[in-house]
């Protein structure tokens, strides 16, 4: 199997990231590199793929009710049929901005997602985001005050920036009892409370001490009330219900290429060994 495992990679003609391209500068596609490298040198048994080697744009609604579709069958559910669904043909498809990592079934050649990877950045690295020149002209203010001694501006709504993606892979992959979505996010919209040294210097920062931010709760208020910064990937029973968290990863300062490879390669082997718990690879 490991010859076929290395024909198979020395066929392709495309690599997972176009490593020319400006985009490869991008924190999230530059660990997805180096984890597309590591998990085919560390399992060479098993036959990975990504979007571009299966020849996909995204993600679509076509590939997801397929995934789907297996899933049903499996437990013995009514598949569900592309002409009772609307949009099908129109909807768009999800490409977390790190792309999206595949294993080979061996029972049947179908490709199980095992890592969706997406960087979420809203706000400053070293401090709140202040009112842009915009905004204070809306609030009447003073233009002789510089932008950075005004204070921090309305912090976003981190949730809807990737709750479609997460959903999505979440459902897909569900059916087998787990879920390799992960999102790192960063910027101060972001901020625990040991962050506060780094931008305690800043007018106004005073409001901020001894807190931490409060979309902190958004994102574990959206992900089954589990703490963040640990990696799930199992689905497992809570009551009579199961649940299927997602990771999320959150602080302030800019994430590093080696922070997020290390993660993910946890997330991809947490992923194969459940895989291969249940025999599908």
């Amino acid at each position: 199997m490991e010859k076929k495992h290395r024909q198979h990679l020395k066929t392709r003609l495309s690599p997972p990231f176009n490593i020319l391209s400006k985009a490869q500068e991008d924190t999230a596609k530059s660990a997805s590199v180096f984890v597309w490298d590591k998990i085919n040198e560390q399992y060479p048994d098993y036959e990975f793929s990504n979007l571009v080697t299966l020849g996909l744009k995204d993600l679509d609604a076509k590939y997801a009710l397929q995934y789907i579709n297996r899933g049903l069958k499996l437990i013995g559910l009514p598949e569900r049929k592309p002409e009772e669904l609307q949009a099908v043909d129109s909807s768009s498809g999800i490409k977390p901005d790190g792309g999206i990592f595949f294993v080979k079934s061996k029972k049947d050649g179908f490709n199980h997602i095992i890592g969706s990877l997406e960087v979420k950045h809203q706000g400053e690295y070293t401090g709140y985001t202040p009112i842009s020149d915009a905004d204070w002209k809306k609030k009447g203010g003073d233009f002789s005050v510089s932008r950075k001694e005004r204070q921090p501006q309305a912090q976003g709504n981190a949730i809807e920036r990737f709750a479609k993606n997460a959903n999505a892979i979440k459902t897909l992959t569900s059916f087998y009892g787990y879920n390799p979505y992960v999102v790192f996010c960063e910027g101060f919209d972001f901020f625990l409370k040991e962050d506060y040294e780094i931008f305690k210097h800043l007018p106004h920062s005073d409001r901020y001490k001894d807190k931490a931010s409060s979309i902190l709760m958004r994102l574990i208020a959206g992900n089954d009330w589990l703490p963040l910064n640990k990696v799930y990937v199992n689905c497992f029973n809570h009551g009579e219900t199961q649940i299927c968290p997602a990771t999320i990863f959150a602080h302030m300062p800019k994430w590093r290429t080696e922070e997020i490879a290390n993660i993910m390669l946890k997330v991809i082997d947490k992923s194969l060994t459940h895989l291969h718990r249940i025999g599908e690879i």
